[in-house]
């Protein structure tokens, strides 16, 4: 008998973990400054999540890459700056080299492409949207699942001013969970049920932890998680891996790693077997 053929390898990589805005201060230099960008791999298909400023030097090292990416799926949680400032510096969105199909969150009022051509209208930028390639494919979502080959990406909106959605995407077995921008609300049991349900059992869970809780008291409605609630969101969906995300610009890397720490102290206290992990730019995670 003919074993069946191998899954392809699957992997995550970091190229931007900061929220709000970027930082190029040295004290920042461990965890990185560039805005949202997650790249997700699985073999000869790329998807990425978020085009925030990391996005631009993911574009570099697709151009590089001369012969094996040629087609990519990205998916914005929403239109926020953080979430989109990297695209028009995206090379690969000039090129007709490649096929480009953009996802984002649906809003009431304006599409994709009218929220994309502004961001590259006059006076904000010199080259308009009209320039990009041809091969750009745009398509709003809503709470649903999109099949991509064997990869299932599956929806739901987050706790965001505006709309936001995060994303479930499942492949060969393994689950990997994206919510870059959520405020956690336990207090409103229908909305924690369905989020744990969706983080159900995930082996990487990715998920918005920008605020100590003192901060958040003066942040609240802000659309943002604490540290602590999203470790407590791990904890009650039983994921394997929880990566702290979407950092606070003004988080250095000595406050990180004592919150990090005190997150793990947590964990152990708790008798959790949920492994903690602050997401660091450039950071590649096997699937």
């Amino acid at each position: 008998m003919v074993a069946p053929p191998k899954a392809a390898p699957a992997y995550i990589k970091f190229w931007g973990t900061r929220g709000s805005i970027a930082t190029t201060e040295p004290e920042t230099a461990k965890y990185g400054g560039d805005t949202a960008c997650v790249e997700a791999n699985f073999g000869d298909r790329m998807i990425i999540f978020d085009a925030g400023t990391g996005l631009r030097r993911l574009g570099d090292r697709i151009i590089g890459d001369k012969t094996r990416v040629k087609s990519i799926d990205m998916f914005l949680s929403h239109y926020h700056w953080d979430h989109i400032q990297g695209l028009p510096f995206f090379i690969p969105a000039y090129s007709q080299k490649h096929n480009i199909s953009i996802y984002g969150c649906s809003e009431t009022d304006l599409s994709i492409e009218e929220i994309l051509e502004t961001q590259m209208s006059f006076p904000y930028f010199p080259i308009p949207f009209k320039f990009v390639s041809p091969n750009i494919k745009l398509r709003s979502l809503a709470e649903e699942t999109i099949e991509l080959g064997d990869i299932k990406i599956k929806t739901t909106y987050l706790n965001h001013p505006g709309n936001a959605l995060g994303f479930r995407i499942e492949y060969n077995g393994k689950a990997v969970v994206y919510m870059p921008d959520n405020e956690i609300n336990f207090s409103v049991p229908e909305y924690g049920n369905r989020i744990v349900d969706f983080c159900k059992d995930a082996d990487i869970l990715i998920h918005d932890a920008q605020y100590t809780p003192e901060e958040y008291k003066l942040k609240k409605s802000w659309g943002h998680s604490t540290q602590e609630d999203a470790l407590k969101l791990a904890i009650k969906a039983n994921v394997k891996k929880f990566f702290m995300f979407h950092h606070d610009p003004s988080r250095t890397d000595a406050h990180m790693e004592e919150i990090l720490a005190k997150c793990r102290k947590i964990l152990s206290a708790s008798g959790s077997s949920v492994v903690c992990e602050a997401a660091r730019q450039g950071e590649k995670i096997e699937i």
